[in-house]
C-alpha cells in the first residue's frame, strides 16, 4: 500500500508540476539552490512537513504535491504582514476538504529547502488550516519518498 501511495504522489507532482511551469505565475528563482539535501521523517500518516520562511516569517508547510501553488489559511495573515480586511475571497479552488474560496496573494520572499524566491504567488484559503506548499515551488525541488523520509534536493535546472 505505501508504494501505491508513493507512486500516487509521484504522478500528482509531475502533473502538477508541469501544469504549474506553464503558468506565468510561477516564481522566479532568485538565488542558486545550494547543493545540500533536506531529510525531513514523515508522520504517521506519511506527511512531510518542511521548515520555511514566507515574507520573513517562519511557516512550516505541508508538502501537498496535489497543490498547485502556496497556499495558507487565515490564521498565518498576521505573521505574513498581510492585512484581512484587503483579501478579496473571489477565485473558487477545490481542496482535500471540498470546494472552498480563496485570495490571491504575493509573497514578497520565500526560503524553503535552500531556494530564495521572491515575488511569489500564492493564494489565502477561506477555510484553510495549514500551510501548504504547493507544485509552484515544488518544480525547483527533487524529491524523493520512502523509508520514512522526504528527501529534497533544490533542482539544477
Amino acid at each position: 500500500m505505501p508504494v501505491l501511495v508513493i507512486v500516487a504522489m509521484l504522478v500528482a507532482f509531475f502533473v502538477y508540476g508541469f501544469a504549474a511551469e506553464r503558468r506565468p505565475d510561477a516564481p522566479p528563482v532568485q538565488s542558486p539552490p545550494r547543493s545540500s539535501r533536506l531529510v525531513v521523517t514523515q508522520n504517521g500518516f506519511h506527511q512531510c512537513f518542511v521548515e520555511g520562511r514566507a515574507n520573513g516569517a517562519p511557516i512550516s508547510f505541508l508538502i501537498d504535491t496535489g497543490a498547485w501553488t502556496i497556499s495558507f489559511g487565515p490564521s498565518q495573515l498576521t505573521a505574513l504582514g498581510i492585512d484581512p480586511g484587503s483579501l478579496a475571497y473571489d477565485q473558487h479552488v477545490a481542496t482535500a476538504n471540498g470546494i472552498g474560496r480563496a485570495a490571491n496573494i504575493r509573497l514578497r520572499r520565500l526560503e524553503v529547502a535552500g531556494l530564495v524566491l521572491r515575488d511569489v504567488p500564492a493564494q489565502v484559503v477561506e477555510r484553510g488550516t495549514l500551510p501548504l506548499l504547493g507544485a509552484s515551488v515544488l518544480r525547483h525541488l527533487k524529491m524523493e519518498f520512502g523509508q520514512g523520509v522526504c528527501v529534497l534536493t533544490p533542482s539544477r535546472g
